[in-house]
């Protein structure tokens, strides 16, 4: 699918979500990051844009679906007890871009 119309899809915590990926990876300069970090920056988002933000549970059904459509890529570590994300591209300010786009 196209990028582009993949993230016009999404809906407001998945977007939410991408972004929370996107702003970490950016602070923390790295290539990837563990999914608890990722919510804990989500949460901050939704403080940002005056969301309520979801719980854990359906914050992680947010990331399956990023995963799904390809937009966020996991991998193991630890022999699962906690779970990689990083973007299926490298490109951090063009996403980052595109998701406040649609969150403005």
């Amino acid at each position: 699918m196209n990028k582009l119309r993949d993230i016009e899809i999404l809906r407001e915590h998945e977007l939410l979500t991408l972004l929370g990926v996107v702003e970490l990876l950016r602070k923390i300069g790295q290539s990837f990051t563990i999914i608890n970090y990722v919510f804990e920056e989500y949460k901050e988002i939704c403080r940002q844009y005056s969301v309520t933000p979801h719980n854990k549970s359906s914050f992680r059904r947010h990331l399956r679906q990023l995963i799904q459509m390809n937009l966020i890529t996991p991998r193991p570590r630890n022999k699962g007890r906690f779970l990689e994300i990083t973007l299926s591209e490298s490109n951090l300010k063009l996403e980052k871009r595109f998701v406040k786009k649609y969150l403005d």
